[in-house]
């Protein structure tokens, strides 16, 4: 029997949600994950409509791609992974160009005296 019959959720439809959430936390052991579950859980607890897709997951506090794809393991699979089921790569930020790296090596050399000291 899992444990989160204690952890009621406010909406029926939503407590295979929590149960499922309850029973991944229970499997981790003690690890940081363990909370980032139950916040997700506490997150679903308290909401009072029912929650059908990844999409309403993801929006509510706590819940980030990877939790919302576990209790949606089908709706996932367009919004976070390709057709080919590889996940997307956010694009790379481009590095600055030589001139401003340059310009800022050449003003970190700047000679600082020492400290006076008594």
């Amino acid at each position: 029997q899992v444990r989160s019959r204690a952890l009621k959720a406010k909406c029926e439809e939503n407590q295979h949600l929590v149960d499922v959430l309850a029973e991944k936390r229970e499997k981790c052991g003690q690890t940081n994950y363990v909370f980032t579950l139950k916040r997700a859980m506490e997150s679903i607890r308290k909401e009072t409509v029912p929650i059908l897709s990844y999409e309403q997951a993801i929006k509510l506090n706590g819940i980030g791609p990877s939790i919302a794809s576990s209790l949606f393991q089908n709706d996932d699979a367009k919004s976070v992974r390709g057709e080919n089921g590889a996940k997307k790569r956010k694009k790379s930020v481009k590095a600055p160009s030589e001139d401003s790296s340059s310009e800022f090596a050449s003003s970190s050399k700047e000679k600082v005296p020492p400290p006076n000291r008594p």
